[in-house]
């Protein structure tokens, strides 16, 4: 019997042997700490924000900017509160396309339009009103950005613009995540950049072609759908200086534009696009007289004409007065008239190239018209803006301002400056019996 428990008790007795090794060799019998240092948080170092004082510094003017609520656009009112705030502090108000049917009314009276994430496409009636627009000397801006997805490639291309279905990032210098990029380097003759040393991007893409650039990325910065080096640019102007593509819209949002120079970016754009060079034509009527307009008419006969077109002025908030005409009159004027008074304002069409004769009214590179049942609209844009509406008789005086309240004089225009009303005398005594 003692042989088994004899086997059994030196059994124990290793086991036991070997926990107690373990314990002697790990524990030394006293607690010593680890030898670490605790870190002074006062010691981290972290990229501090560059945010800049700043003053805005402006001129006032006057005019109007319109901005593109009606193509389903991916941004809130909210988010603009910044560049509206710089843009009605210059003096111009801010309209809102909110339906696609208004587009053409809307140009017809303002400097610039902003178009910003639109997902809904432009139709070609559409594309062809913002070209003429353009070509009136309005200006385009076209925002995208890479975080909402857009469709502003669609009306893009149509100027020669390519959002690239990218995104900018600089894994070496950035604010603090490597998609917020810096931006140092900026056409210098620019009035877009002007006061510029550096601004950050919090989503920026890139825009073909960059040789259009004004403002560029360091050689830092990549593309993700590229491993090449290039000079990317976030920000592009057209040749003619009328469309101007951002592909970033964080910046202009609060608080990101206190970030380096992005108050001052943002204030440049509204100066830009309240800066106008637009040209009103004879189909933009009314919105040639911006502030003051004198109604003066050749004869009292045509006051009640004279009155019809005061109410309209008032009805859109423009000053106007109504008078006899007087030959040292200053300003904007509409002149209502028949051919038989045009001696009173001969200088006026002497410029526009246009003879009222005997029988006949004879414009240089239209022809000779008859002056029964004819009315003549003309813009005489020298110096100041004068409207000239002569008819041949009273009665088509009247009908020819209602046509031209209505806007149906529109489809009478022959040229940027020139409308023919004219209905055949035999047709009209038709109409008569």
């Amino acid at each position: 019997m003692r042989k088994p428990l004899t086997i059994f008790g030196i059994f124990l007795l290793v086991i036991f042997l070997f926990f107690l090794g373990q314990y002697l060799y790990y524990y030394p019998g006293k607690y010593q700490p680890l030898l670490t240092k605790r870190p002074a948080f006062e010691e981290i170092s972290y990229p501090q924000a560059e945010i800049k004082l700043f003053s805005d510094v402006y001129k006032e003017r006057k005019g109007q900017v319109l901005l593109d609520l009606a193509h389903d656009n991916d941004f809130q009112l909210e988010e603009f509160y910044l560049p509206t705030l710089r843009i009605t502090s210059r003096g111009y108000s801010l309209e809102y396309l909110k339906k696609n049917k208004d587009l053409e009314e809307k140009l017809r009276f303002v400097d610039s339009f902003i178009i910003i994430l639109p997902q809904a496409d432009f139709p070609k009636e559409e594309v062809k009103l913002i070209k003429d627009f353009l070509k009136k000397g309005g200006k385009l801006l076209l925002i995208a950005d890479p975080t909402r997805p857009s469709q502003i490639n669609k009306l893009a291309t149509q100027f020669g613009i390519i959002f690239e279905n990218d995104y900018l990032y600089n894994l070496k210098e950035n604010d603090g995540n490597f998609r917020y990029i810096y931006l140092k380097n900026f056409k210098s003759d620019s009035e877009i950049t002007k006061n510029l040393e550096k601004i950050t991007f919090y989503g920026a893409g890139s825009i073909s072609p960059s040789e259009w650039g004004i403002v560029f990325a360091d050689e830092n910065t990549l593309s993700s759908i590229t491993e090449t080096k290039e000079t990317f640019s976030p920000v592009l102007l057209s040749p003619d200086s009328r469309v101007l593509a951002i592909s970033d819209f964080t910046f202009l949002v609060e608080p990101y534009n206190l970030s380096t120079d992005n108050n001052q970016f943002i204030a440049n754009l509204a100066d830009w696009l309240t800066k106008s060079e637009r040209t009103f034509y004879l189909a933009d009527f009314p919105y040639f007289f911006f502030e003051q307009v004198k109604i003066t008419y050749a004869s009292a006969n045509y006051l009640d004409s004279g009155l019809k077109l005061k109410n309209f002025f008032k009805d859109l908030e423009i000053n106007s007065d109504l008078a006899q005409y007087e030959k040292n009159l200053s300003g904007d004027l509409i002149f209502l008239g028949l051919f038989d008074e045009a001696e009173k304002i001969k200088d006026f069409l002497k410029k526009g190239k246009i003879e009222i004769a005997k029988e006949k009214i004879k414009i240089e590179g239209v022809g000779e018209i008859d002056k029964k049942g004819t009315s003549i609209f003309y813009l005489n844009k020298t110096g100041q803006d004068t409207l000239i509406i002569l008819s041949d008789k009273k009665e088509r005086l009247g009908e020819t301002v209602e046509k031209l309240i209505s806007g149906q004089f529109r489809d009478w225009l022959v040229t940027d400056i020139l409308g023919l009303y004219h209905i055949e005398v035999e047709e009209e005594e038709e109409k008569e019996e």
